[in-house]
Protein backbone atom coordinates (compact mmCIF):
# COMPACT_ATOMS: atom_id res chain seq x y z
CA UNK A 1 0.00 0.00 0.00
CA UNK A 2 2.62 2.66 0.99
CA UNK A 3 4.69 1.41 -2.64
CA UNK A 4 1.16 2.67 -4.48
CA UNK A 5 1.08 5.95 -2.41
CA UNK A 6 4.56 6.56 -3.28
CA UNK A 7 4.01 5.71 -7.01
CA UNK A 8 0.72 7.77 -6.59
CA UNK A 9 2.07 10.69 -5.35
CA UNK A 10 5.24 11.28 -7.61
CA UNK A 11 2.99 10.72 -10.80
CA UNK A 12 1.23 13.67 -9.40
CA UNK A 13 3.66 16.26 -8.47
CA UNK A 14 5.01 15.16 -11.80
CA UNK A 15 1.83 15.83 -13.83
CA UNK A 16 1.52 19.47 -11.68
CA UNK A 17 4.67 20.33 -12.58
CA UNK A 18 4.43 19.47 -16.01
CA UNK A 19 1.36 21.42 -16.75
CA UNK A 20 1.81 24.64 -14.49
CA UNK A 21 1.38 27.70 -15.80
CA UNK A 22 3.13 31.07 -14.66
CA UNK A 23 1.07 33.49 -13.08
CA UNK A 24 -0.85 36.37 -14.38
CA UNK A 25 1.21 39.76 -14.63
CA UNK A 26 -0.46 42.70 -14.71
CA UNK A 27 0.99 45.57 -17.20
CA UNK A 28 0.80 49.35 -17.69
CA UNK A 29 -0.16 48.98 -21.42
CA UNK A 30 -0.31 52.23 -24.27
CA UNK A 31 -1.77 51.92 -27.11
CA UNK A 32 -1.06 54.97 -29.18
CA UNK A 33 -2.89 55.49 -32.67
CA UNK A 34 -2.04 57.41 -35.59
CA UNK A 35 -3.84 60.32 -34.26
CA UNK A 36 -4.78 60.08 -30.65
CA UNK A 37 -3.61 57.50 -27.58
CA UNK A 38 -6.23 54.19 -28.09
CA UNK A 39 -6.04 52.70 -24.74
CA UNK A 40 -3.78 53.65 -21.79
CA UNK A 41 -4.07 51.78 -18.65
CA UNK A 42 -3.76 48.38 -16.11
CA UNK A 43 -4.08 45.18 -17.65
CA UNK A 44 -4.00 41.72 -16.07
CA UNK A 45 -2.82 39.48 -18.35
CA UNK A 46 -1.40 35.85 -18.78
CA UNK A 47 -0.59 33.88 -21.93
CA UNK A 48 -3.02 31.90 -23.58
CA UNK A 49 -4.31 30.86 -26.60
CA UNK A 50 -6.14 33.37 -29.03
CA UNK A 51 -8.53 32.90 -32.10
CA UNK A 52 -7.98 36.08 -34.43
CA UNK A 53 -8.02 34.93 -37.65
CA UNK A 54 -10.22 32.36 -38.20
CA UNK A 55 -7.38 29.86 -38.72
CA UNK A 56 -6.68 29.11 -35.33
CA UNK A 57 -6.89 29.33 -31.84
CA UNK A 58 -2.63 29.65 -31.13
CA UNK A 59 -0.78 30.16 -28.41
CA UNK A 60 0.14 33.36 -27.12
CA UNK A 61 2.25 32.33 -24.29
CA UNK A 62 5.67 32.97 -24.87
CA UNK A 63 6.86 29.07 -25.83
CA UNK A 64 6.49 30.26 -29.57
CA UNK A 65 9.22 28.98 -31.58
CA UNK A 66 10.91 28.27 -28.13
CA UNK A 67 11.29 31.60 -26.91
CA UNK A 68 10.89 30.26 -23.32
CA UNK A 69 10.74 27.23 -22.24
CA UNK A 70 8.09 27.82 -19.97
CA UNK A 71 4.36 29.28 -20.57
CA UNK A 72 4.18 33.13 -19.25
CA UNK A 73 1.84 36.14 -19.93
CA UNK A 74 2.77 37.84 -22.96
CA UNK A 75 2.85 41.32 -25.06
CA UNK A 76 0.08 40.20 -27.04
CA UNK A 77 -1.74 38.56 -24.69
CA UNK A 78 -2.05 41.83 -22.21
CA UNK A 79 -3.48 43.81 -25.78
CA UNK A 80 -6.07 40.45 -26.66
CA UNK A 81 -7.41 41.34 -22.89
CA UNK A 82 -7.67 44.83 -22.86
CA UNK A 83 -9.24 46.09 -26.46
CA UNK A 84 -10.36 45.00 -29.93
CA UNK A 85 -7.63 44.51 -32.56
CA UNK A 86 -7.10 42.06 -36.14
CA UNK A 87 -4.22 40.54 -37.10
CA UNK A 88 -3.09 37.46 -39.04
CA UNK A 89 -1.15 34.22 -37.55
CA UNK A 90 2.33 33.77 -39.66
CA UNK A 91 3.01 29.95 -39.79
CA UNK A 92 6.79 30.90 -40.24
CA UNK A 93 7.11 33.41 -37.20
CA UNK A 94 4.63 31.30 -34.92
CA UNK A 95 3.38 34.41 -34.05
CA UNK A 96 0.25 37.42 -34.83
CA UNK A 97 1.29 40.42 -37.32
CA UNK A 98 -0.89 43.08 -35.57
CA UNK A 99 -2.90 44.16 -38.80
CA UNK A 100 -5.38 46.95 -36.52
CA UNK A 101 -6.30 47.96 -33.22
CA UNK A 102 -8.61 50.25 -32.60
CA UNK A 103 -9.96 52.19 -35.90
CA UNK A 104 -6.27 52.47 -36.86
CA UNK A 105 -4.88 49.82 -39.65
CA UNK A 106 -1.50 48.78 -40.96
CA UNK A 107 -0.92 51.19 -44.17
CA UNK A 108 1.09 49.52 -46.86
CA UNK A 109 1.09 51.73 -49.20
CA UNK A 110 2.18 54.44 -46.68
CA UNK A 111 4.70 51.59 -45.14
CA UNK A 112 3.09 52.35 -41.66
CA UNK A 113 2.89 49.23 -39.51
CA UNK A 114 1.59 48.78 -35.83
CA UNK A 115 4.68 47.84 -33.39
CA UNK A 116 5.71 47.12 -29.36
CA UNK A 117 8.25 47.71 -27.10
CA UNK A 118 8.67 46.54 -23.63
CA UNK A 119 9.88 48.75 -20.76
CA UNK A 120 11.15 51.46 -23.98
CA UNK A 121 13.09 48.88 -25.76
CA UNK A 122 12.10 48.20 -29.03
CA UNK A 123 10.94 44.16 -28.76
CA UNK A 124 13.55 41.87 -30.26
CA UNK A 125 10.44 38.90 -30.63
CA UNK A 126 7.11 38.37 -31.47
CA UNK A 127 4.62 39.80 -29.51
CA UNK A 128 3.48 36.25 -28.30
CA UNK A 129 6.95 35.42 -27.80
CA UNK A 130 7.67 38.25 -25.39
CA UNK A 131 7.01 37.56 -21.88
CA UNK A 132 6.01 40.13 -19.60
CA UNK A 133 6.69 40.75 -15.49
CA UNK A 134 4.19 42.65 -13.42
CA UNK A 135 5.40 46.45 -13.26
CA UNK A 136 5.93 46.39 -17.41
CA UNK A 137 5.73 49.25 -19.27
CA UNK A 138 4.24 47.66 -22.71
CA UNK A 139 3.83 50.19 -25.78
CA UNK A 140 2.04 49.69 -29.16
CA UNK A 141 2.43 52.04 -31.62
CA UNK A 142 1.13 52.61 -34.99
CA UNK A 143 3.77 53.64 -37.50
CA UNK A 144 6.43 52.43 -35.18
CA UNK A 145 9.05 51.31 -37.60
CA UNK A 146 9.21 55.21 -39.14
CA UNK A 147 8.28 57.17 -35.81
CA UNK A 148 10.07 55.61 -33.06
CA UNK A 149 12.96 54.23 -35.04
CA UNK A 150 13.61 57.30 -37.21
CA UNK A 151 12.90 56.88 -40.82
CA UNK A 152 16.63 56.77 -41.33
CA UNK A 153 17.49 53.51 -39.68
CA UNK A 154 16.56 51.32 -37.00
CA UNK A 155 19.04 52.07 -34.89
CA UNK A 156 18.09 55.57 -33.87
CA UNK A 157 15.90 55.90 -30.88
CA UNK A 158 12.56 58.29 -31.07
CA UNK A 159 11.12 60.21 -28.47
CA UNK A 160 7.54 59.83 -28.15
CA UNK A 161 6.12 62.90 -26.66
CA UNK A 162 2.83 63.07 -24.69
CA UNK A 163 -0.14 64.47 -26.81
CA UNK A 164 -2.25 67.07 -25.95
CA UNK A 165 -4.28 65.58 -22.87
CA UNK A 166 -2.17 62.62 -22.41
CA UNK A 167 0.48 62.07 -19.77
CA UNK A 168 2.93 59.95 -20.72
CA UNK A 169 6.29 60.61 -22.08
CA UNK A 170 8.95 58.13 -22.96
CA UNK A 171 12.15 57.17 -25.30
CA UNK A 172 11.66 54.05 -26.93
CA UNK A 173 15.57 52.33 -28.41
CA UNK A 174 15.27 50.33 -31.30
CA UNK A 175 17.73 47.56 -32.21
CA UNK A 176 21.14 48.34 -32.40
CA UNK A 177 20.78 51.46 -29.60
CA UNK A 178 22.74 51.36 -26.56
CA UNK A 179 20.66 54.11 -25.12
CA UNK A 180 18.39 52.36 -22.28
CA UNK A 181 17.37 55.70 -20.75
CA UNK A 182 13.75 56.49 -20.67
CA UNK A 183 11.85 58.65 -18.37
CA UNK A 184 7.97 58.36 -17.73
CA UNK A 185 6.49 61.59 -16.17
CA UNK A 186 3.19 61.74 -14.91
CA UNK A 187 1.54 65.11 -14.22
Amino acid sequence: MELRTLALAATLAALGCSTALAAPATVNLRVEGETRTIFEGRVTTDGHAIKQDGSGPHPCDGTNAGANPAPGPTITSALDDAIAWDGRWSDGLQDFLVSRIGPDANDVMANQFWGHALNYQASQLGGCQQQVRSGDEVLFAYDFFSAACGRGGASACGLWTARPATRWRGRVCCRGSRTSAASRARG
